[in-house]
């Protein structure tokens, strides 16, 4: 039974809503089916951070814009249709934590140089911007060799990133957008 989605709107072909919900069946097999009443067309289900609490799903590209639902079939077995809207731009991230890296503890700490993961719902492997902001300075970090999407079943889906040197000690806001899509709301930050 899916019991929720997040972000409820999702970009056609561009960042993962993740859809979550009890008794899921194995994401390996599965296929999340996306149908606006008139068309029906399968998304993507991303292995990597998948799992039977919850699954990384691409809208199809060139999906109808609109209502529409979403559902997962595996086999014999189908859950509910979830209502969702389908956006010719991404819905607006959801960040849920942030951790350090290498180790992935939860840290409330942005040490300029160093790197961190930003745990966010609805971005994509690619194409997200990290934006720093310390009162009237702002930074922003974009995927690179050395800025780039990481997942798992355990974490999600995360940009790790290198802290920007510009920001300097007190709190800093940190958001991530998805392509065009609006920035997440901020989580704050503290710049030893």
């Amino acid at each position: 039974t899916i019991t929720s989605v997040s972000p409820t709107t999702g970009g056609a072909g561009d960042g993962f809503v993740v859809v979550r919900g009890a008794n899921l069946p194995d994401p390996s097999g599965s296929t999340a089916v996306v149908s606006n009443g008139a068309f029906s067309q399968d998304g993507f289900i991303f292995g990597g951070p998948s799992s039977t609490l919850g699954y990384w799903v691409r809208l199809p590209a060139g999906f109808p814009v609109g209502s529409a639902t979403l559902q997962i079939q595996n086999g014999t077995l189908t859950s509910n249709a979830f209502p969702i809207t389908v956006s010719t731009t991404p819905g607006t991230p959801i960040v849920t934590g942030v951790l350090s890296y290498p180790a992935l503890n939860p840290t409330t700490t942005a040490t300029p140089g160093s790197e961190i993961a930003i745990v966010t719902e609805g971005i994509d492997t690619n194409g997200w911007v990290v934006q720093f902001t310390q009162g009237a300075n702002s930074w922003e970090v974009t995927p690179d060799s050395n800025n780039f999407a990481l997942s798992n079943a355990t974490i999600g889906f995360t940009a790790k990133i290198f802290v920007p040197f510009g920001p300097t000690t007190g709190s800093v806001d940190v958001s991530i957008r998805q392509g065009a899509s609006e920035f997440s709301t901020p989580v704050t930050l503290t710049v030893p």
